[in-house]
């Protein structure tokens, strides 16, 4: 099951990120549910559905296995969606839709990339556990906020419980330690204007 979603909210609210903060604070129970994927959220940007006015908010595509009730995945982000809704009525427009795929094949004929590669960044990232993500909503507000500043940033939902819950053959293998305990890998990029990638 594959859900789709957007949350938005003009650049210039001051809400914007305390929304995202709330939000990720949600991706250790949700991937403790068996969901995984991605937001990214975007300080200002425009988009299809606000071409005339810059929105700060997230969007995201997850993905549950195993299931093909759509009321499996929405009931998990409902009650997120209607948090939101009541803290800040009014200031948010939701979009977000469901869709059942019979295999991952076929899934992956619809939502593959076909991005072209090759391009010139520098890039950074960080491994965000539950502590990261839950504890303290203030400093984790103003780190998404600052993780942005350059556009927009990706927070995939990574490890889970085939991760958290391994116990290597021999004791050990090569996964960084970090990985046990993250749920989420926060990844920001810059791209290097073409007229100086040949100076490098």
């Amino acid at each position: 099951m594959n859900l789709n979603y957007w949350v938005s909210t003009p650049a210039n609210n001051t809400h914007a990120f305390d929304m995202i903060a709330y939000f990720l604070s949600k991706f250790p129970s949700l991937a403790d549910a068996g969901v995984s994927g991605y937001p990214q959220i975007f300080k200002s940007a425009y988009s299809y559905y606000t071409p005339t006015i810059p929105v700060s908010g997230l969007m995201g595509l997850v993905l549950m296995l195993d299931t093909t009730n759509s009321s499996d995945i929405t009931s998990l982000f409902d009650p997120i969606f209607n948090y939101i809704n009541t803290t800040w009525p009014g200031e948010f427009t939701f979009t977000s839709t469901t869709t059942f795929y019979p295999s991952h094949y076929a899934w992956y004929q619809v939502n593959y990339d076909p991005s072209p590669v090759g391009h010139e960044n520098v890039m950074s990232s960080r491994l965000l556990d539950r502590e990261a993500l839950t504890g303290n909503l203030t400093k984790a507000r103003e780190a998404y906020e600052l993780f942005a500043d350059w556009g927009g940033s990706n927070m995939f939902i990574v490890s889970g419980k085939g991760v958290h819950d391994a116990v290597p053959r021999g004791g050990s293998n090569a996964v960084l330690p970090a990985w046990r305990d993250t749920y989420v890998h926060a990844s920001e990029f810059v791209s290097i204007p073409r007229s100086l990638q040949s100076n490098l």
